[in-house]
């Protein structure tokens, strides 16, 4: 089988065994190829809306925020880590940290929230 361009069409080339002649016989002809080219552009948009709903879903509200930082005392270093909802709530204690009690090496981690054993986001919540 082949896609004859010119013609928008899909066909293959039989071998007649009576006559050893190849015959051109169509498949598909230009109307039917347009009807699967359209079905085949909704499924890429409906994909395209599903990824980035999935996408939104996994880094958006099914998300935590790891603020990581490192204090210091008489006894050495402790590296420390805290967990947010929010991304703005992290960075705002992490910088107090810093400022406040000298933290060093702070950073704020996104990181997906699993919900069962198999450690799975759920995505269609």
């Amino acid at each position: 089988m082949y896609f004859d361009e010119e013609r928008n069409e899909v066909r293959t080339e039989d071998c007649d065994f009576r006559s050893l002649t190849p015959i051109d016989r169509l498949v598909l002809n230009s109307e039917r190829v347009k009807a699967i080219e359209m079905v085949i552009d909704h499924y890429k948009e409906e994909n395209k809306k599903l990824t980035a709903d999935t996408h939104c879903q996994i880094y958006g509200r099914d998300s935590v925020y790891i603020a990581e930082y490192t204090t210091h005392d008489d006894y050495g270093s402790l590296r420390q880590q805290d967990v947010f909802a929010n991304e703005e709530d992290a960075w705002v204690f992490v910088l107090e940290q810093r400022d406040v009690e000298g933290a060093t090496d702070i950073s704020v981690k996104r990181r997906p929230v699993y919900y069962d054993k198999d450690r799975t986001v759920n995505v269609t919540a």
